[in-house]
């Protein structure tokens, strides 16, 4: 069984339900912005949150709570699905590009790639999480 995540800090930002899609891009290029991202990454983290939200309710969520942070380097998107269990993914979800048939775990695919990293858990309560970090504006890359 994997190690919880770590709570999200208690300065991250908070969208809290009920959150329309409008309210979520919104959100997402406010919290974007602020950590300093080109407008490239802020349309790319309008994305990454109106896709999570989207898997998300197509999952069974009734809702979604969304928490963003700052860490060196990185920008943490925290979604929470709330409201009814949700439906498990199988242990492979998003790995694969999108096949001819379209697929709610589409979604999982595009949040990957937009991501450096995307944690999907099952919360106690049956809500599913999904974690994603994605690079900051100070990222240095060589070459």
């Amino acid at each position: 069984m994997p190690r919880p995540l770590p709570l999200p800090p208690a300065n991250a930002a908070l969208l809290a339900p009920p959150a329309g899609m409008a309210a979520v891009r919104h959100f997402a290029r406010l919290r974007a912005e602020t950590a300093g991202l080109g407008n490239e990454r802020v349309a790319l983290a309008e994305t990454l949150a109106g896709e999570a939200v989207t898997w998300l309710l197509a999952r069974g969520a009734a809702d979604a709570e969304i928490r963003v942070w700052e860490e060196p380097g990185a920008v943490v998107w925290d979604l929470l699905g709330l409201g009814r269990e949700q439906a498990l993914p199988g242990p492979f979800a998003g790995f694969a590009p999108p096949g001819p048939e379209p697929s709610a775990d589409d979604a999982l695919w595009l949040l990957r790639t937009l991501s450096e990293f995307l944690d999907v858990r099952v919360e106690p309560g049956g809500g599913l999480r999904l974690r994603a970090v994605c690079a900051g504006p100070r990222v240095l890359t060589c070459g």
